[in-house]
């Protein structure tokens, strides 16, 4: 099924997708030479293609579309640089969602039984299929099993990423997550067979965590050090919703899905727009500046890639130690402390926010605006004591008082003591217990006591820890209209009066002028404008004015430095 499009519609290749079941063999070197240089070209592997029946695979003795060797050749033939994904989440890319269709018999549905259907750019209908059948688990083991077994055939240099898909619903969700029948009676097996077990490890989150957990250890089993990593990609305009504005013809709303694109960001996802046909100058200017930054290939490798302090990234990272809390209910953690509302009105799309419970990884200390966030207790002695290093690393750190046992507490009463540090205890708001080290803050607050206060005392609270802490951007003022972020870089070498580079953009959405203005703010420099668009930008000596004509955009690069 389609709906009218234009014939000119083209597929807005973001992350630089390559769907090699989509053209015959002899076209795919000519396809790969159109893939931009951004990044590494990624290549899902679908699983569709490869199987005929339960029983055999294929990797082009019968179908050429599914010769992975050749493949392979003609990349290397280009001399470009790629990456192999492997879904184990519904892929809206792919048929069914990637589950073949001798086994798409549970439909993927939300909790009110509406099923997740994806519209792509060209208007094309792509029913998705639950991943929680029993029969999809044994047979996609099967796969993995086979294309494992091929790759060593092969006896070549391989890289796949673990791949899971999301989407923007109200909130950020996971392709994973589904309501189906399927679901239904593999978690009510699950309650059955686990009776004895606390509530709370029985819950539908816990269930489909454990399932999960199947799929990612199947392809560690079976991939071995052919598995690099994992990547996650949120996909704008992939909501329940998105269908019905589809058949209404309803109008795509520019600044919703800018802020779509912005939330998945959020959540430390890489958005893609593969998905969605928007004609909105500074919708796409967005999109640009978002994927010319490098941070795609800075996702994907995980660490500075050859462009080093050229890649942007979002000013504030809220890192969460939250053990088996699900990610909404952290959130709500957040919403209730006033946190989360606080960020959106003072630090709008500046922060992302992930969870971790990687240890080793949290040593790393170029990233000098995070902010580490502890809950659920330090039941794990080795956590706690990451923690603590962390601070003397020069993190900041938030910890609820709920989160301190009488263990964790008289160890970090021993770890002030013997490092000579001297602890504030002052009442605002809720009793604060400040600990200033170097460029290290560590902060234990009563949650309990500040979940009860008011908003506006919420902000207080929040407003003067954030000064406390050292975070500050100028002072914007942007109306409704005009969509804006933060991001941050090291300085290069022509920049070495300055610690940071600072980049605020900002993204005209309505069909008249707009201005905003940006105010001094001491040790911010204003440097220059970058990329204006039906933008006038001009410096005074109390900060920046910029008129955006109609869907216009620029953003404007600080120089932040230390006395």
């Amino acid at each position: 099924m389609e709906f009218s499009r234009s014939n000119q519609a083209s597929l807005h290749n973001d992350l630089n997708w390559f769907l090699y079941w989509q053209y015959a063999p002899a076209l795919w070197r000519e396809e790969i030479e159109k893939c931009h240089h951004h990044s590494k070209i990624l290549v899902p592997i679908n699983w569709g293609c490869h199987v005929r029946g339960h029983e055999t695979c294929d990797f082009g003795e019968d179908n050429p579309q599914a010769n992975l060797k050749y493949l392979i050749e003609v990349f290397k033939q280009s001399q470009r640089e790629f990456t192999f994904v492997l879904p184990f989440t519904p892929f809206p890319l792919m048929e069914n969602g990637g589950v073949p269709k001798y086994l798409a018999r549970y439909k993927s549905t939300n909790a009110q039984g509406l099923a997740h259907v994806v519209v792509d750019q060209q208007g094309q209908i792509n029913i998705l299929h639950s991943f929680y059948d029993s029969r999809v688990f044994k047979d996609f083991r099967k796969f993995v099993w086979n294309l494992g077994e091929y790759f060593k055939y092969l006896n070549k240099e391989i890289e796949v990423l673990a791949f899971e898909c999301f989407y923007c619903d109200q909130q950020v969700e996971s392709f994973f997550s589904d309501f189906s029948p399927a679901f239904e009676e593999g978690y009510n097996r699950f309650c059955t067979s686990n009776q004895e077990e606390d509530s709370a490890h029985l819950s539908p989150f816990s269930y489909s965590e454990q399932v999960k957990e199947l799929y990612t250890s199947t392809l560690e089993e079976f991939l071995g050090d052919y598995l690099t990593g994992a990547f996650r990609v949120g996909f704008v305009s992939a909501s329940y919703q998105e269908i019905f504005k589809k058949l209404q013809t309803e109008k795509d709303s520019a600044q919703a899905y800018f802020e779509e694109f912005m939330n998945l960001i959020k959540l430390n996802l890489v958005p893609t727009r593969v998905l969605l046909d928007a004609h909105s100058p500074a919708l796409n200017q967005t999109f640009k500046d978002y994927y010319s930054s490098g941070i795609v290939t800075y996702k994907l490798d995980e660490q500075r890639t050859e462009q080093g302090g050229s890649i942007l990234v979002p000013e504030i990272k809220l890192r969460s130690f939250a053990n088996d809390t699900p990610l909404s209910h952290q959130l709500r953690s957040f919403h209730e402390w006033g946190l989360q509302d606080y960020f959106s009105q003072n630090f709008p799309h500046c922060y992302r926010f992930e969870k971790s419970l990687n240890y080793d990884e949290q040593m790393d200390t170029s990233y000098d605006g995070e902010i580490l966030l502890v809950q659920n207790g330090f039941v794990d002695e080795e956590l706690f004591t990451t923690v603590l290093k962390l601070f003397m690393a020069g993190k900041n750190i938030l910890i609820p008082r709920s989160s301190l046992g009488e263990q964790a507490q008289a160890k970090l009463e021993v770890f002030l003591s013997e490092n000579n540090l001297k602890p504030q205890q002052v009442h605002f708001i809720t009793p604060v217990l400040l600990v200033k080290f170097s460029e290290g803050t560590l902060v234990v607050f009563d949650e309990k006591k500040l979940t009860k206060q008011a908003g506006p005392h919420q902000f207080k609270f929040w407003d003067n820890l954030t000064h406390y802490i050292g975070l500050s951007l100028p002072k914007l003022e942007v109306p409704p209209e005009v969509g804006h972020y933060w991001r941050t870089r090291e300085s290069t070498t022509n920049e070495l009066d300055y610690c940071a580079i600072k980049r605020a953009s900002f993204y005209n959405f309505s069909n008249s002028t707009k201005k905003v203005k940006a105010s001094s703010l001491k040790n911010f420099a204003f440097i220059r404008s970058i990329d204006p668009n039906e933008a006038k930008v001009t410096s005074t000596p109390i900060g920046v004015e910029v008129e955006l004509r109609a869907h216009g955009s620029v953003s404007l690069d600080y120089g932040y430095f230390e006395e």
